[in-house]
């Protein structure tokens, strides 16, 4: 057989990649401790009487769960690196049979691995890996908005009880140029969204038959991801239509 027909003949046989399940049988005793090592897992039984070790666990992105079973107990490792885990903390719960409580713990993996000492009899296990959290990007825009107010006591607040102004005219602006307008509705409110940072001009005009309480005009050095909130006050006037009479005929 030349070296060409033998790499040929063991081209297709190629080791499957780690399974996702385990379930696997394996004798102890004195003589047989192991290890016994099965791609992402490792155990070894405790010392004790001849009797079978039962292995059965299925893997995921991030946690190994499964049933361990030994009348005496046994030492369980996991591979990280085979698992594709990170080297970060893995919490562990084993359930043994009652009365015995759960137990939690955390452990931190040594050369990527984690090693628990699992007690005898059917225990149920979890190891679930530890990430820390990703941090919630800072808003790349800001926001200008408020509420346009009858301020009946005229103090520049908006108090309880007080009535918003519909017809107001909101103007933004920056650097001179006018960016948006925004007309008061029935809520008095207006709102500019989604604004870069920087100096922004925001300006007022408002129906007739009122009077200022607040200034009808601000300028806000916005940052990213911050809302400034501005209300306009105005108190109302006595406002009328007086008719006009005209004399017709009337000579100088």
């Amino acid at each position: 057989v030349t070296l060409s027909q033998a790499l040929d003949w063991l081209a297709p046989l190629r080791r499957p990649s780690a399974p996702s399940r385990l379930n696997v049988r394996t004798d102890a005793d004195t003589q047989e401790q192991g290890p016994y090592r099965f791609w992402w897992t490792t155990w070894r039984p405790a010392p004790g009487p001849e009797r079978w070790t039962t292995v059965a666990l299925t893997r995921t992105t991030d946690t190994v769960t499964g049933v361990l079973s030994d009348t005496v107990g046994l030492t369980l490792t996991l591979d990280l690196d085979a698992l594709g885990w990170p080297p970060a903390p893995v919490n562990v719960r084993l359930e043994p049979p009652p009365p015995a409580p759960p137990t939690v713990q955390t452990l931190t993996p040594v050369a990527q691995a984690i090693t628990v000492t699992v007690p005898a009899g059917r225990v149920t296990f979890r190891a679930t890996l530890v990430l820390a959290p990703t941090p919630t990007p800072t808003p790349a825009t800001g926001t200008i908005e408020g509420t346009v107010f009858e301020d009946a006591n005229a103090n520049g607040l908006w108090d309880a009880g007080e009535s918003p102004i519909a017809g107001s005219v909101i103007t933004l602006l920056r650097d001179g140029q006018t960016l948006a307008t925004q007309v008061t509705g029935p809520d008095g409110r207006y709102r500019f969204a989604d604004l870069t940072p920087g100096t922004y001009l925001v300006q007022e005009d408002h129906p007739p038959c009122y009077r200022d309480t607040t200034l009808d005009a601000f300028m806000t050095a916005l940052a990213a991801g911050q809302t400034v909130v501005h209300n306009f006050g105005h108190r109302r006037l006595w406002c009328g239509w007086l008719p006009t009479l005209n004399r017709q005929g009337a000579r100088p």
